[in-house]
């Protein structure tokens, strides 16, 4: 696709600000050195792994402020484009608080034929030095206005398709503060800036995160192997980080190239699965899961909540595993299977 259209702003926190005052930045002239630049950031962003995110429509318009923005950004005329690109970085500007980190805001538009891709990124500012070589010694400058394309602090987005109502609803984002424990620092880019949401629905990515771990725990023989996926269980319903997906659950807690992961990754119905982030709810996990279930060599089913292990339930680690349970009966029936 070619490059046609680059807008650049040096953005400040602004959030308290009684008055907004504007970026400073504009349009940029496109030259190969920036075509390459532009080129690399886009092959070193992966968007096509990054999480999918849909813009939240509003009910009462059917229109999403910020795709609106976009797709004028893409489509518009310089000076629409202009105009967009400027209200996008005032929007990350009165988004950004104390906290954040003044950064490079840039947005970029690619063409082929009649398609569009527009990808936005930020990147955080910086201290460098530079080294010059003076008549007797060394010099070092100190560089404080410059920015980096490599560190974890640095988000983007991409968004494609053509000047249609039902395109440019959905695009991929990159957002390393994403499963931050705080909700607020977690949501700024995709929730507060781009006004989307995961395209993986929390409840939706917990029961697809609870149909896998029971898939792969039936295909684990080893018992080693399904008491590490049984430990990555009990792990993440007691875990801070409260937004992940199965790959990020996958690298956390199982044990990587172990028969345990890979059979996780095995059971994951599809690659879009695999790396879609999600809100977890402990919740629906455990109603998902529900019990355990212990086979013992007298023949005896044990079947316990998740809860109850290590409360009720009990098992000691030895030469053999063992099992105890200890409660009161309050209820008693006979069954032709044990589940």
């Amino acid at each position: 696709m070619d490059l046609f259209r680059l807008h650049a702003y040096s953005i400040i926190p602004q959030k308290s600000a009684e008055e907004l005052s504007e970026p400073d930045g504009g349009a940029v002239a496109i030259n190969d050195e920036l075509r390459r630049v532009i080129t690399d950031n886009v092959t070193s962003a992966r968007f096509d792994s990054r999480t999918v995110v849909d813009f939240q429509v509003d009910p009462t318009t059917r229109t999403n402020q910020v795709r609106d923005m976009i797709v004028q950004y893409a489509f518009g005329q310089p000076a629409e484009a202009r105009a967009a690109a400027l209200a996008l970085a005032k929007r990350l500007s009165a988004a950004m608080d104390f906290r954040s980190t003044p950064c490079l805001f840039i947005l970029a538009a690619l063409r082929e034929d009649d398609r569009r891709t527009v990808t936005l990124w930020t990147f955080p500012r910086g201290g460098a030095f530079r080294l010059r070589h003076g008549r007797s010694r060394p010099l070092i400058q100190v560089l404080t206005d410059v920015f980096s394309q490599t560190s974890r602090l640095r988000k983007a987005a991409q968004f494609q398709g053509r000047n249609l109502r039902n395109h440019f609803l959905s695009g991929r984002a990159l957002d390393f503060q994403a499963n931050h424990a705080s909700r607020d620092v977690a949501d700024f880019w995709i929730g507060r800036l781009l006004g989307c949401r995961f395209g993986l629905a929390g409840e939706a990515g917990t029961r697809l995160l609870a149909r896998t771990v029971r898939k792969a725990y039936e295909e684990c023989d080893e018992p080693v192997d399904r008491e590490e996926l049984y430990t990555a269980v009990m792990a993440i319903r007691l875990s801070p980080h409260s937004r992940l997906s199965l790959q990020e659950f996958a690298n956390r807690y199982l044990q990587r190239d172990g028969s345990a992961y890979e059979a996780f990754t095995r059971a994951v119905p599809n690659r879009e699965s695999l790396t879609a982030v999600f809100d977890f709810e402990r919740r629906v996990f455990d109603a998902a899961l529900q019990f355990r279930v212990f086979q013992l060599n007298t023949g005896v089913f044990v079947s316990s909540p998740l809860a109850e292990i290590g409360e009720s339930v009990k098992v000691t680690e030895g030469r053999e595993k063992r099992l105890s349970c200890a409660g009161a009966i309050v209820d008693d029936r006979l069954r032709t299977r044990h589940a």
